[in-house]
């Protein structure tokens, strides 16, 4: 970032500059780039014991939401395309509402543990509001929900989060 009243005397390849702002352009493989302009979280260790999160020993990095995985996540858990099996979020849910849900995940003091998928899955608070961020599945009486489930796979990759 440029201090004010800098000068562009020259861009790289991929940039334009307009008065003052020059825009650039940057490409990488789908579904490795951060989404979000925040900070990750942090994992604990022997030495890192606050402001972090615990995760199974699998784990050697805080794993992040994709874009890969919110399309996953659309996909299944939104709108009428979900199954009746399936807990469905509102459809005022954005990308930002679902990292956030997310990292409320992360956060939360309940440990993951081991499903029957050999994924790691924690049921936790998804709001820190008091409000409603889903549906439950049909079959499960389909109401309205603040909780959510998150499942993680070994290789640290969300494999979906859906309202529970």
């Amino acid at each position: 970032m440029a201090m004010p009243g800098t000068t562009w005397t020259s861009v790289s390849s991929g940039c334009v500059v307009e008065g003052e702002a020059a825009t650039c352009e940057k490409s990488a493989v789908a579904g490795t780039v951060r989404l979000f302009n925040n900070t990750p979280p942090v994992l604990c260790t022997a030495s890192v014991t606050t402001d972090c999160v615990t995760l199974p020993a699998a784990f050697t990095e805080v794993p992040e939401l994709s874009e890969r995985a919110i399309d996953n996540i659309y996909a299944v858990h939104y709108g009428d395309t979900a199954e009746s099996g399936k807990g469905t979020w509102l459809s005022s849910t954005t990308p930002s509402a679902l990292q956030k849900a997310y990292l409320l995940g992360l956060e939360d003091s309940q440990p993951f543990v081991l499903n029957d998928d050999g994924y790691y899955e924690k049921t936790y608070l998804a709001t820190d509001n008091d409000s409603w961020i889903g549906s439950s599945s049909q079959d499960s009486g389909g109401g309205l929900t603040e909780y959510a489930t998150l499942v993680i796979g070994t290789d640290g990759q969300v494999i979906t989060m859906f309202p529970k």
